[in-house]
């Protein structure tokens, strides 16, 4: 099945010679921030980037050529003035810079090892920011492990910890037409403050001019068509208001009740992913009103959410993946592990045990940086729906979740969009894919 969460790779390029970044600077983050470091850097193939995509920093025009860091992007591309003085605009990302080499040290992975082992990469000169292709970004990732002995996979420490500082783009990519994102959000926040009605009202930290922190009400708006929508946050400052987030919402989410184990919240202060268990398993969503109830959450106690899903990526599953089998040695060992007699076919090989999957029901969230996402299979609980999500057509389907032994299910509404699909699906038949989970109180229980 195809992954649903695809991380770009960027090819970003420095020339100490003529780059605002000089050696001295670099010498100075190096020695301040020895494990990591932040900073701006232009990129050129700026529409194609997106928080979380990854990075390789090539250094270029000296003796010292190669690889002498990597990182991941931790913002949206933006535009401001070309840093090396023209009239200009250029396009810039903030990025995070991981595993830096001395400014004095040749790198392992330097220039001649990368033209050897990837020679379809101009590794002498070219733009910053250059868009990779998976191929080249699998044999970069493979040759950055193999030569300089770090484990750079999605197991490492990077991906386990709580992204606190995700974009929604990936959200956004579900329910409309990616191909000018930037744009179709800000046409999206422009529905919202036009057409949208105040929500529920909050407060969250923030910053003065000055620095100092401050107390800032929060209130949400949104604009709801048939149970999906749009929600946005905004900070009300004295000055001015300020739209802190911007995400699809839905709002016809299956009422479940759910001990609150833990909170993770975001870095913006307003957004956070809850995680919530009752007796037949555990769901991680993010919440969508987060804002409006966060100093009045407590671990430990109850509460009745309204739970809902995005899917990133969906599919009706094969009449081949339906069904599974296990042969040889493996079937062996499950006949005699149950206490059975192995069974054999007339040529003597032992006889596969099948299993039919039609009716499998899971729902896998282990990805600790993206704790709300995760991968399922259900069949469908009923007829499916059309919505249209503001021209985009989507599937309203229901599956289930936290079936167990003692219990059949819980249904929940999984939109999907509609050219994920080459037929509509029907009642019964399995879906499988990867979903973002949400949630709201069902009630003001908090008030």
């Amino acid at each position: 099945m195809e992954n649903k969460r695809v991380k770009k790779g960027f090819l970003l390029r420095w020339n100490p010679t003529i780059s605002s970044m000089t050696m001295e600077k670099y010498q100075k983050a190096l020695s301040e921030f020895p494990d990591g470091f932040c900073m701006d850097w232009s990129i050129y193939d700026w529409k194609q980037a997106h928080e979380g995509d990854r990075f390789f920093m090539l250094r270029t025009g000296d003796e010292n050529a190669g690889i002498i860091f990597r990182g991941v992007f931790v913002s949206e591309p933006y535009e401001d003035e070309d840093w090396a003085g023209t009239a200009k605009k250029k396009h810039y990302i903030s990025i995070d810079c991981y595993d830096a080499v001395p400014a004095d040290e040749k790198p392992m992975l330097d220039v001649d090892t990368l033209e050897k082992n990837i020679p379809e990469i101009n590794w002498r000169s070219g733009h910053s920011g250059e868009l990779l292709s998976p191929d080249v970004v699998m044999k970069l990732v493979n040759l950055y492990t193999e030569v300089v002995e770090l484990e750079i996979d999605d197991d490492d420490d990077e991906e386990k910890d709580f992204d606190n500082n995700p974009s929604h783009g990936d959200h956004w990519e579900c329910v409309c037409d990616s191909s000018d994102l930037e744009n179709t959000i800000i046409d999206f926040a422009k529905i919202l403050t036009k057409r949208g009605s105040p929500d529920l009202h909050g407060n969250t930290d923030d910053f003065d001019e000055k620095g100092n922190v401050i107390n800032v009400p929060t209130i949400g708006v949104k604009y709801v068509k048939e149970g999906v929508g749009i929600q946005g946050i905004i900070l009300c400052h004295t000055e001015e208001n300020e739209l802190r987030s911007l995400f699809p919402a839905f709002y016809d989410g299956t009422a479940i009740e759910l001990e609150l184990t833990k909170i993770d919240e975001f870095s913006n202060g307003v957004e956070a992913v809850l995680t919530g268990e009752n007796e037949h398993g555990e769901l991680r969503f993010h919440n969508i009103d987060y804002y409006a109830w966060r100093n009045k959450y407590n671990i430990g106690e109850k509460y009745t959410f309204q739970i809902a899903a995005l899917a990133y990526k969906a599919e009706v599953v094969s009449e081949e993946g339906r069904e599974f089998e296990i042969c040889g040695d493996d079937a062996i060992k499950f006949y005699t592990e149950l206490g059975n007699e192995v069974e054999y076919l007339e040529d003597g090989s032992v006889k596969p045990i099948k299993f039919g999957a039609a009716e499998l029901v899971a729902l896998l969230q282990n990805d600790d940086a993206y704790p709300s996402d995760g991968e399922f299979q259900s069949p469908i609980q009923g007829r499916v729906s059309t919505k249209d999500f503001f021209g985009c057509p989507l599937y309203r389907i229901p599956i289930l979740v936290l079936r167990d032994v003692e219990s059949e299910g819980t249904e929940i509404p999984l939109y999907a969009k509609s050219n994920f699909f080459d037929h509509k699906p029907r009642s019964g038949e399995p879906v499988r894919g990867y979903l973002w989970l949400t949630g709201r109180l069902e009630k003001d229980e908090l008030s």
